[in-house]
């Protein structure tokens, strides 16, 4: 991409402050970052990594257990996991009883 088509100058980022503000004050993803600032999401990682901003982008901790267990299990053996905008988790079963215990 030539000089004159980037939406922002090469080499010009916002200040620590703002994207620190930006990850830990309001929650922004860095996907959301990269929109806001018309470059790409690896651009922004760059920009995390150079100003030390701890970040993790992982949503859930998971810790092993015997319930998480089960629900993998059943997730394993009679469901999927769809992933379209979001993620879906299906699960198909012709245990009624069993499925109620599941439904939201």
């Amino acid at each position: 991409m030539s000089a004159s088509k980037r939406k922002r100058p090469y080499g010009v980022r916002p200040p620590k402050e703002v994207l620190e503000r930006l990850i830990l004050e309001e929650g922004k993803t860095v996907e959301e970052i990269a929109k806001m600032f018309g470059v790409t999401r690896s651009t922004v990682y760059k920009w995390i990594r150079e100003y030390n901003i701890p970040y993790d982008d992982s949503r859930v901790k998971i810790k092993p257990s015997p319930e998480l267990a089960y629900v993998l299990g059943v997730l394993y053996g009679d469901g999927c996991v769809y992933r379209g905008k979001c993620y879906a988790i299906i699960l198909k079963t012709k245990d009624k009883p069993f499925a109620e215990t599941w439904a939201g």
